[in-house]
């Protein structure tokens, strides 16, 4: 999830879709409540108002909500659309993040703190398909595949016209001048890029090509710490699967994945700190041993002896004392559990 560095009430300025587009938006925005109309949104994406429970139940039927962002103006009349919004959250139809609740009642005045927050929603469903494209482009050595899965992903969030490619061996594209266009490069050796040319001006255009930055320091970092075809191929299912990590266990030259969907775990012929440099977003180091996946740790216990451990369902992780300190000032919530259960305790 990206973090916002501008002023909440300057977001308008940093994303728009354009009102003239040919290709429909990435994400739709539904604006669920009251006279949604007030805030007038759509002269920054394409939005729509739901402000009845009919047309709700109608558009909950036939839309893929993976698709969607949801503001929800919550207010005392609202609570029908609550309870069917958080029961689809609860049905893991609608993914959690994607549904922002407003509080209060409309007020034209609230329009650029209101789009700020409907902005942060839009971005973090662009970084998580960025993050997919990351896992594709690891597993995928061949330039011209990698090129597509690059133009897929800027064609769909934003208006181009045209897109060239710039690939090894490839010299043609090259006459075209660059003050034209602006190049979205994902590995500089061999050099691979892409040339996109947009229809109109659009203001996300410079923070996307800097979430593409971010990605070639990434892919390069990866080529050259796994030299290995193969492990970077883990490399690329482990990103794609990660959310069906429970944690990994190292040892020497290898490291043990321990799946929480299945009984079965899997051996990898990498070590466990090259695992974590190129996944560190997702995985938390507790252990010079062990890797978890945060969202499956139920809670943390201090032993008498002053040692911590974590509770991932039925096992007990290991806590390093070099980790520790760490692990209570990003994860205190982990600790807060322990220490609220054991209050409750007789």
């Amino acid at each position: 999830m990206s973090i916002l560095a501008h002023n909440l009430y300057e977001a308008s300025s940093l994303w728009q879709w354009p009102q003239r587009a040919f290709r429909q938006a990435p994400i739709t925005v539904w604006l669920v409540g009251e006279q949604t109309h007030l805030y007038g949104l759509e002269s920054y994406w394409p939005c729509q108002h739901i402000n009845d429970a009919e047309t709700l139940a109608q558009c909950v039927a036939g839309e893929d909500l993976n698709e969607v962002l949801v503001l929800l103006v919550e207010s005392s009349g609202n609570q029908d659309f609550t309870t069917t919004l958080d029961n689809l959250v609860a049905e893991k139809r609608l993914p959690v993040n994607q549904l922002i609740r407003v509080p209060g009642s409309p007020d034209a005045s609230q329009t650029p703190l209101i789009w700020a927050l409907a902005v942060q929603g839009i971005e973090r469903r662009f970084e998580y398909e960025l993050s997919a494209l990351e896992a594709q482009l690891i597993r995928t050595h061949q330039p011209a595949e990698q090129a597509r899965l690059c133009s897929d992903l800027v064609s769909r969030w934003l208006d181009v016209s045209r897109i060239e490619f710039l690939l090894p061996g490839n010299t043609e594209s090259r006459k075209t001048p660059r003050s034209q266009a602006i190049e979205f490069c994902w590995q500089t050796v061999p050099h691979c890029a892409i040339l996109v040319h947009f229809e109109t001006v659009q203001p996300q255009v410079d923070w996307i090509h800097s979430r593409f930055e971010a990605l070639k320091l990434t892919q390069v970092a990866c080529r050259q710490s796994f030299p290995n075809l193969q492990q970077a191929g883990y490399l690329g299912r482990l990103h794609e699967q990660r959310h069906r990590i429970l944690y990994l266990v190292g040892a020497n030259q290898y490291c043990e994945v321990v799946w929480a969907d299945t009984s079965k775990t899997e051996l990898l012929s990498m070590p466990l700190k090259m695992v974590h440099r190129y996944m560190h977003k997702e995985l938390v180091q507790v252990h010079r041993s062990y890797l978890v996946n945060p969202d499956r740790v139920q809670g943390a216990r201090r032993k008498r002896n002053g040692r911590v451990e974590l509770f991932l369902h039925l096992t007990r992780i290991p806590v390093g004392d070099t980790y520790k300190q760490m692990l209570e000032e990003t994860h205190s919530h982990w600790f807060d559990r322990a220490e609220s259960t054991r209050r409750k305790a007789p």
